[in-house]
């Protein structure tokens, strides 16, 4: 039963990420599309701006677990800034550099199958460059929700167990009070 549970609570997690990145996708397609009209006016253009930043927002759903389980490895309460320095900056870069290639790699393979490697080995390094930054603020974006999101949690389970106590507290209390308008059924037993 306890197994059970705990799939339940991944998939439910799983739909969360895969819904979130969805929407991301979704807004960033049609901003894309929006702010290049005038460059491609073709009726493929918006289509073609959607798919493409829903390639790159389920390669950041892919990635979103792995950089969710970094950081509940390396909490923000627990570590010093030293510390989350070290592991979060060559972390968020190999995050990074994983996403650039394999996005180019998916453009190679999905859109542009006439491109040459070469091309694409280029267009991989100029995008690092260009992107790294951006895509360094996702993955600490993604960091910080996390954090966000175990504070929440550990904010409600005390919220909960306190809230249990004044109950528990609240019970004994029309017990003792019980216990005071009928003393004599305590003589007589």
């Amino acid at each position: 039963m306890e197994a059970e549970s705990r799939n339940r609570k991944r998939w439910i997690a799983a739909a969360w990420i895969v819904g979130v990145w969805l929407f991301v996708g979704i807004l960033q397609g049609a901003q894309r599309y929006l702010r290049g009209r005038e460059l491609e006016p073709s009726s493929w253009a918006f289509w073609s701006a959607l798919g493409e930043n829903l390639v790159l927002a389920g390669l950041w759903a892919a990635a979103t677990p792995l950089v969710m389980r970094i950081a509940r490895r390396y909490p923000f309460r627990e570590r010093s800034l030293p510390v989350l320095l070290a592991v979060h900056i060559p972390a968020g870069a190999a995050v990074v550099l994983l996403h650039t290639v394999v996005s180019n790699f998916a453009y190679k393979l999905l859109i542009a199958s006439g491109v040459s490697w070469v091309e694409i080995v280029t267009n991989t390094i100029r995008s690092a460059l260009m992107t790294g930054a951006t895509r360094f603020a996702t993955y600490l974006e993604i960091v910080g929700v996390t954090w966000g999101l175990d504070e929440y949690r550990a904010w409600r389970a005390k919220e909960i167990h306190a809230s249990n106590l004044q109950t528990q507290l609240a019970r004994e209390r029309i017990e003792s009070l019980k216990l005071q308008l009928h003393p004599t059924f305590l003589f007589q037993t």
